[in-house]
């Protein structure tokens, strides 16, 4: 569950805003829900933070009221934030976290994957100690 703050601020395409108090307790039981649906996978984030995902990309429409049409633990877009948003730079301290690397297939575009993670091959990827996003189309 999220701890007390007194603002949220919310990164959206074309402005920022503040998420009322009940729209936050509305959307900290639809993460708790969705946290516990999860499958236990034996991961550095499991492991060291205790969550499914660093990052909960939650999709919503703010029309009378807040409606939720999505939850994912599948992040895209870090490294565009990365990039664009310096808020987003000076909140998630890149250089704090372990060394991750991208795992992925001949088959699938990087994305913005690459301007935040370097690329490993398969068999980099056996012998390394990095911690590994993995990325594959759905074909292997």
């Amino acid at each position: 569950m999220r701890e007390k703050e007194t603002k949220v601020e919310v990164i959206s395409s074309s402005e920022v805003f503040r998420l009322s108090e009940d729209n936050l307790g509305a959307l900290d039981s639809l993460i708790h829900a969705w946290k516990c649906s999860l499958p236990l996978e034996e991961t550095w984030v499991r492991q060291t933070l205790g969550v499914p995902s660093l990052f909960v990309r939650i999709e919503a429409v703010m029309k009378k009221g807040l409606r939720v049409l999505n939850i994912s633990g599948n992040a895209p877009g870090i490294g565009l934030l990365k990039e664009r948003h310096s808020r987003f730079s000076q909140v998630f301290s890149f250089c704090a976290w372990p060394n991750f690397r991208i795992l992925t297939d001949s088959d699938t575009e990087l994305g913005s994957d690459q301007l935040w993670l370097n690329p490993i091959s398969e068999t980099e990827a056996t012998r390394s100690k990095d911690l590994l996003l993995i990325r594959f189309n759905g074909q292997k």
